[in-house]
């Protein structure tokens, strides 16, 4: 799901050099407009989503993240921890309509946790069996 700002930095695209902005900004949390339905029915394009930046996410929750030239918002899956802590994590994440999972996502990629969106446990159980069902 793609996402657009709506507060201190109003384009029709996030940017790369925006979204450094807003992960190295104060700000605890930034709103953003969905622009791209991968997430539905839990999140319709046009809602808004409020992100709590550089938070620590876990399984099933909503995250924003940078995804090669846009925003995206999806699931994260499965977080695996380098042997070197130094190394940070890589995170992998999925549409809700799961036809597959995204590319892995660095810590420097991932910009936070979804605030206002989270997935039921109902909506956690048949996306886990998706994926398990596809070998994921």
């Amino acid at each position: 799901m793609h996402l657009a700002a709506l507060r201190r930095w109003p384009v029709a695209e996030v940017t790369r050099e925006v979204f450094e902005r807003i992960k190295q900004s104060k700000q605890a949390f930034e709103k953003f407009t969905v622009v791209s339905g991968s997430m539905e029915p839990l999140i319709k394009v046009g809602a808004q989503i409020i992100v709590a930046i550089n938070a620590s996410p876990k399984k099933f929750d909503v995250v924003a993240f940078w995804g090669g030239d846009r925003l995206i918002c999806h699931v994260l899956w499965h977080e695996n921890v380098f042997l070197n802590q130094s190394a940070g994590k890589i995170y992998r994440t999925c549409p809700l309509q799961a036809q597959a999972v995204d590319l892995s996502i660095t810590d420097d990629d991932l910009l936070g946790v979804v605030e206002n969106f989270r997935l039921s446990w109902w909506q956690k159980i048949k996306l886990a069996w998706r994926l398990r069902a596809k070998g994921l």
